[in-house]
Formats: structure tokens, C-alpha cells, sequence
């Protein structure tokens, strides 16, 4: 009998120790991600405002838009669920991509007559399912950051340095500085190399001192603007980006975020002496 006890004792536990493995594979199954759930939480949501300006040429860009995503990190459709920024409906859209692909998301159309400068914070809010509006988060402002608050030459001579300096700055910004490369074969064909994911571009991390005034400068050196032959640097592109993080009212899923980013983008010609 003291045989048969601890036989039917070793079967409960190996029983117990086979349940819990089937639970642990429905809670995390294969093939898929998932995330923390908040009580309420449906969406992961990608909250993004972007202010781009870019000299050489010149170009302005002003974005709004939300993405939600289920606990896998899969794109959803919600065409019943309204959002508003600051009052103004955005616009919910599905975009295309190869063969079945669809992208849902939110925008801000650019005729909507809401500015988005920089300053002041912006309110938005949700209605699920046609139902009243409630918060939903809160579009974090930063500084004013302007082109004109930088000099750089859009013309510069390869054997001197080259100098980026701006006044004004009321916030930290990141710096990131790249170049263009061109080589010529012998049968003239030309070919353009570099860009910001290049392994010798250059970062910093700019910030108004300490009584200042918001003023500063950075310089590239000279060896960064010559390259072995038959390559030539002919361009540097300056980058200079803010960003900072808001915040929810509304349950979400924990890789959420609300991010205002204001980025300013600088290009060069360098030309020989």
C-alpha cells in the first residue's frame, strides 16, 4: 500500500507539472507576440506628430498620425472608432500595399486649418464605437526651433572648416552630420554614396549653456571632407532633431507611445578650393 500512495502521489505531480506547461503555452504561444495588458487596454497606439524643415531644397512638412495595433503587433482596422485633436476630426484612412496588404491609420488633413507649431501642447481624444468623446492623451509641445535660428552655408570650400552655429536653442537637440560621396569610373559613369546609417557619420548632442544666450557652434573638420581617390565628398547633409514624449488618459497596451519630434535638415555643397 506504501508503494501504491507514492505512485499515485509521483502521477498527481507529474499531471499538475503537464497542466501548468499547457498553460504557459496558451498564455505565450508560438508565432506571435503579446504584451502586458492594462485593464481595458485593446490597442498598442503610435501616436506621432512631426514637423520637418529642410534647406537645400527647400521643403516644409507637417504631420499628425495614429497607428493601433493588437496585442501581437498586428495593424487593426477600427473604422468605427473616432479621434479628435484639439476638436478637429482626424481622418481614418486604409492604405494598400503588395497584394493584400492594408495599412490602417489616422491623419490630420493638411486643410483642416489647425497649426501645429511648436509651443503648446495638444489635447486628443477618442470616441469608441460612435460614442461620447473621452481623453486619450496628451500631444507633448517643445521649444520653438527654426531654421533661421542656423547658419550653415549651403556652398563650402573642402580645406577649411565647415561650421554649423544657431542661437535661440531653449531645448537639447540631437546632431547628426553625414556625407555624399561621388566617384567617376573611366567610362564616366558616376555613382553617389553615404547617407545617415553610414559608418563614419558623425553625433552630438547639442544644448543651450549656461547663460548663453542659446548660442553654440559645431565644426566638421577638414579630414571629414576629403575621401580617398577616386571618391569625392561633394555634399554634407546636418541633421539637427528634437523630440519629446507625451502621455495617455486612455488604457493602452505598454509599447504605446506619443511622441512630438521637430526636425530641421541642413545640405552642403562642397566644392574644391
Amino acid at each position: 500500500m506504501r508503494v501504491t500512495g507514492a505512485l499515485f502521489v509521483a502521477a498527481l505531480l507529474s499531471l499538475a507539472a503537464v497542466l501548468a506547461l499547457w498553460a504557459c503555452r496558451r498564455e505565450h504561444p508560438a508565432g506571435g507576440r503579446r504584451e502586458k495588458k492594462a485593464e481595458g487596454a485593446e490597442w498598442e497606439a503610435e501616436v506621432g506628430l512631426e514637423h520637418l524643415s529642410e534647406r537645400g531644397p527647400d521643403y516644409e512638412a507637417l504631420r499628425f498620425k495614429i497607428v493601433l495595433r493588437d496585442e501581437r503587433g498586428r495593424e487593426v482596422e477600427t473604422p468605427s472608432v473616432r479621434f479628435q485633436l484639439d476638436g478637429v476630426d482626424l481622418t481614418y484612412r486604409v492604405g494598400r500595399g503588395n497584394y493584400y496588404d492594408r495599412h490602417p491609420y489616422y491623419k490630420l488633413d493638411e486643410e483642416s486649418g489647425l497649426r501645429l507649431a511648436g509651443g503648446s501642447s495638444r489635447k486628443l481624444a477618442i470616441s469608441p464605437g460612435g460614442g461620447p468623446f473621452a481623453p486619450f492623451a496628451s500631444v507633448p509641445a517643445l521649444a520653438p526651433l527654426s531654421p533661421e535660428d542656423f547658419s550653415f552655408p549651403r556652398r563650402h570650400l573642402r580645406d577649411r572648416d565647415l561650421v554649423l552655429s544657431w542661437r535661440n536653442l531653449r531645448q537639447p537637440a540631437e546632431l547628426l552630420v553625414y556625407k555624399s560621396l561621388t566617384t567617376r569610373n573611366e567610362q564616366g559613369d558616376v555613382s553617389m554614396e553615404g547617407g545617415p546609417y553610414s559608418d563614419d557619420s558623425l553625433r552630438a548632442r547639442i544644448a543651450p549653456g549656461r547663460g548663453s544666450g542659446g548660442e553654440g557652434h559645431y565644426s566638421i573638420p577638414v579630414r571629414y571632407l576629403t575621401a580617398a581617390a577616386p571618391a569625392k565628398v561633394t555634399g554634407i547633409t546636418v541633421e539637427i532633431t528634437a523630440a519629446s514624449s507625451g502621455e495617455f488618459f486612455y488604457p493602452v497596451l505598454d509599447k504605446s507611445h506619443v511622441t512630438t519630434v521637430r526636425k530641421i535638415v541642413f545640405r552642403s555643397e562642397i566644392e574644391d578650393p
